[in-house]
């Protein structure tokens, strides 16, 4: 991991130019690290702020290229010259030509290469043939001392980057709901930055838990849930088993599919409840009020709602709960568990 402070101290003092080379899968945190570095050196090298230059890479040519880097620092012992995206530049001659300037930049100038993804290394016949080869401009970079490559964070690597973003924002999760948020928004951490940022405002100082992340994260499976749960409701044991089946093939992870049937029938629950005991002269928008929940999620239930009886809800209800449970202290097969729960939940005849 490359120290922001470090590198910006250094800066006063290198003896050439130094090149950073941010690349990688990861956007977010290696444009957070670049977003890191601008303002460091904003702050401690470039206050007056007109030192700082980003290129656009892809319609780079070698003449402003030059120009940026040629510049005399203003009230500043340093310029800062960015290069976004210099690999989708379709100049054949570019990068040939940035390869020998490089090597002949001036030291007042900080170089950052910023990559979304680094082109991959092509043997050329000559390499292949046993012949030596000159340095492409992707090797030189790579081989940069400040060269940092951000790959995509594996599951584990994600839950550890989420509790910690979430600690940082004054919040704290549970070990369920940090699992579910995961596998709900997987390596997308700019998608799961922004559900980090939902989740604790939602969860006003308490606990982020399991219920809240199933409440208030959208998935990919969220509309399908809702023709699940429409098939079950209305009986249709072999539809609501082909599409639970369909979802497990396209990967969707049990345990969320699983807390996404349970968040359902929790307000089917709800809704039947507070019907049954109010009749219907409340609209979808009042009866959102009464119970916490988005009008659109209302009346999407209050139909399927009808089909159920209170009693049976409140009997799936609770074996979801223990379904749940099985799947984490068990070695129940997660895919028959849930084709028997779907049978299970099959309504009986509304009183």
């Amino acid at each position: 991991m490359i120290c922001v402070f470090f590198l910006l101290r250094k800066f006063a003092t290198i003896p050439s130019t130094m090149i950073i080379y941010l690349y990688g899968q990861d956007t977010f945190r290696s444009r957070r690290k670049l977003e890191e570095l601008k303002t460091k050196f904003r702050r401690e090298i470039d206050v007056a702020g007109f030192n700082l230059e980003v290129l656009d890479g892809a319609t780079l040519t070698i003449s402003a290229f030059t120009a940026a880097v040629g510049s005399v620092p203003f009230m500043a012992k340093k310029r800062m010259v960015v290069v976004e995206q210099l690999f989708k530049n379709r100049r054949k001659e570019l990068q040939a030509e940035l390869l020998l300037r490089l090597q002949r930049l001036d030291e007042q100038t900080i170089l950052i290469f910023w990559e979304a993804q680094a082109p991959e290394k092509r043997k050329s016949k000559k390499a292949a043939a046993g012949k030596t080869t000159s340095t492409s401009l992707n090797d030189l970079l790579v081989s940069q001392k400040f060269a940092q490559r951000f790959d995509l964070l594996t599951p584990p690597q994600v839950q550890t980057w989420a509790k910690t973003e979430i600690q940082k924002l004054g919040g704290q999760v549970s070990p369920d709901g940090l699992r579910l948020l995961a596998d709900y928004v997987g390596h997308d951490l700019w998608r799961l930055q922004t559900e980090i940022e939902k989740l604790v405002a939602a969860a006003q100082r308490q606990e982020i838990s399991r219920e809240l992340v199933a409440e208030h994260v959208r998935s990919p499976i969220e509309d399908n849930i809702f023709a699940l749960t429409d098939a079950v409701a209305a009986g249709q044991r072999r539809r609501s088993l082909k599409l639970l089946n369909d979802q497990l093939a396209l990967g969707a992870h049990p345990l969320e599919l699983l807390s996404k049937l349970t968040w359902q029938f929790r307000n089917l629950l709800l809704i039947k409840s507070f019907t049954q005991a109010h009749g219907g002269r409340y609209s979808a928008d009042r009866i959102g009020t009464q119970l916490g929940l988005h009008p659109f999620v209302v009346r999407k239930i209050l139909p399927l709602a009808a089909h159920y009886r209170l009693d049976h809800l409140k009997k799936t209800y609770r074996q979801l709960l223990a379904a749940d449970q099985r799947l984490k202290t068990s070695q129940t097969e997660p895919h028959l568990l849930l084709d028997l729960l779907l049978v299970q939940s099959a309504p009986e005849p509304a009183h």
